[in-house]
């Protein structure tokens, strides 16, 4: 991730939300408004939502506790104030809105997982935080003085990683009237 302020190139789209689904819905909302503008959409796939098949993995690292791309989501926001302006009612500053506050709530989400796992590197887990992993389970046990703190760091981890679930649940609920007008269901 680079800093908010940081020149960088444009990202392609769509966005990675973080989240499969949430990243085809973004794609799908991208499409339909860039094409109601009457801009180029190729690249951007078809108009309709596709399975994804794809699976969240056991998080190793700030990024993938807290998956996605800051910078493709706020781009994509501008992209969809710059070139989609004349789309159909207010659905375009919905949908900016959306991608950007999902962008905010990612950042600040994870400059929190990225302080949890210095610490957890401090403590000896190292990368692997959840309460099952055997690193923790092997630190526990060697250091049981260190067990409450240590999963004290466990359960934040996975507090973050509700409050990132929650951040992607806003950003579906965030886009219902623009679901709404390209008849994509709440799946």
């Amino acid at each position: 991730m680079t800093s908010p302020t940081a020149p960088h190139a444009p990202s392609p789209l769509p966005p990675d939300t973080g989240r499969p689904d949430t990243a085809e819905l973004s794609r799908v909302l991208l499409r339909g408004l860039l094409e109601a503008a009457g801009a180029d959409v190729s690249g951007l796939g078809g108009p309709q939502m596709l399975p994804t098949r794809r699976t969240l993995t056991t998080p190793r690292g700030a990024q993938e506790l807290v998956p996605g791309d800051v910078d493709a989501l706020r781009d994509a926001a501008a992209l969809l104030e710059g070139r989609a302006p004349d789309a159909p009612g207010d659905l375009v500053e919905t949908a900016a809105a959306a991608h950007r506050t999902l962008a905010d709530a990612i950042a600040d989400l994870r400059v929190r997982a990225e302080a949890l796992y210095r610490r957890s590197a401090e403590l000896g887990v190292g990368e692997e935080l959840w309460a099952g992993g055997p690193t923790l389970r092997d630190r526990i046990a060697q250091y049981p003085e260190d067990a409450e703190e240590l999963a004290s760091v466990a359960r934040a981890a996975a507090e973050l990683r509700v409050a990132w679930d929650g951040a992607q649940i806003d950003f579906i609920e965030d886009l219902a009237a623009v679901r709404e007008t390209f008849g994509i269901p709440l799946w």
